[in-house]
């Protein structure tokens, strides 16, 4: 089996991504992620630390930008679709939004973010909403509404993703949901000790489910200050070790535009006590995929735990739970 960029053969699915998709004639990371293979990316609209009507705006544009270039790009909404991108060698697209602060406050938001391409939620982005607790603040568990919500992303096919939420409202989730869930891009804390990571207990929890944790490459969160695979390798190890390489998956959380996090950066959400450098969080390329495959081959992983833990187990989740 190849695993030299666009010719690896499985799905290789991004679980999570920062990126501005605009109008540019030709944005440039479009073709950086075909050519390094990628079939899927989740494309992020929006968090709970921007005003909620920026993820409809977000959608807007976004949506047209896809529309606009049907030779690069396709929002997806079915495995057909998504192996189509593949042989069509376009980028297949879906949406995802941090924080229920999205909703404004009522539920039936989110039949209309799924109706427009959203399939990924996590129920809060790091601090306190209204309906779940954040990593880096007071784990108070899921509110009513927090409840509610997983219950009806469960009828409307949408993935629970538990990235950036407590460890209560995770673990409340996790058994709440009739579905598999996610933590598209957490890494290991015990590997390395960071409020973001998550324990062993929440990874084998998720995959008694059927769920999958995706490892991201942000430094910060690796424990070397700098993203490099091979300390990305270390928490797919780890994880694959405690529940199986079925229950891993990638979410890179790449974020090009360095210039917008700087005049973004809010300290209330990403207190200095755990982001001492601030916005310098260590960003990994896309470019890495096709090292991460063949690291994780030349490891001594099988085909089939490779195409797996590349995109394959990301898409069985999203093949059980959308509708």
């Amino acid at each position: 089996m190849s695993r030299d960029g666009p010719r690896f053969e499985g799905v290789i699915w991004d679980g999570h991504s920062g990126i501005l998709f605009d109008d540019t004639d030709e944005p440039t990371y479009l073709r950086r992620y075909i050519d390094s293979g990628v079939t899927l990316l989740t494309l992020n609209v929006g968090s709970d630390v921007s005003p909620w009507s920026e993820c409809i705006q977000n959608l807007s544009v976004y949506r047209a930008a896809v529309a606009a270039r049907p030779n690069q790009c396709v929002i997806v909404r079915s495995e057909k679709d998504i192996r189509q991108a593949k042989t069509d060698g376009k980028l297949a697209i879906v949406f995802d939004i941090e924080g229920m602060s999205a909703l404004n406050g009522s539920l039936e938001m989110l039949r209309l973010y799924y109706d427009l391409g959203v399939r990924q939620m996590t129920l809060t982005y790091n601090r306190n909403n209204a309906a779940a607790a954040g990593c880096h603040d007071e784990d108070q568990g899921l509110t009513k509404f927090g409840r509610d919500i997983v219950q009806q992303m469960d009828r409307l096919g949408m993935v629970i993703d538990c990235s950036h939420v407590s460890f209560k409202s995770s673990m409340e989730a996790i058994q709440l949901s009739e579905n598999p869930v996610v933590f598209s891009h957490s890494n290991c804390s015990s590997i390395y000790d960071h409020e973001r990571n998550i324990c062993d207990e929440q990874i084998i929890a998720c995959a008694a489910k059927g769920g999958v944790s995706g490892v991201t490459g942000l430094g910060v969160f690796l424990g070397t200050g700098v993203a490099s695979v091979e300390a990305l390798i270390r928490h797919i190890d780890h994880k694959a070790d405690l529940v199986g390489p079925m229950s891993v998956g990638i979410g890179l959380d790449y974020f090009p535009d360095r210039a917008g996090l700087v005049s973004s950066w809010n300290s209330l959400y990403w207190p200095k006590s755990q982001y001492p450098n601030g916005p310098s969080l260590g960003f990994m390329d896309p470019e890495a995929f096709p090292q991460i495959a063949d690291t994780l081959s030349t490891r001594g992983y099988s085909d089939k735990d490779v195409r797996g833990i590349m995109g394959e187990n990301f898409l069985r989740v999203a093949n059980h739970v959308w509708k």
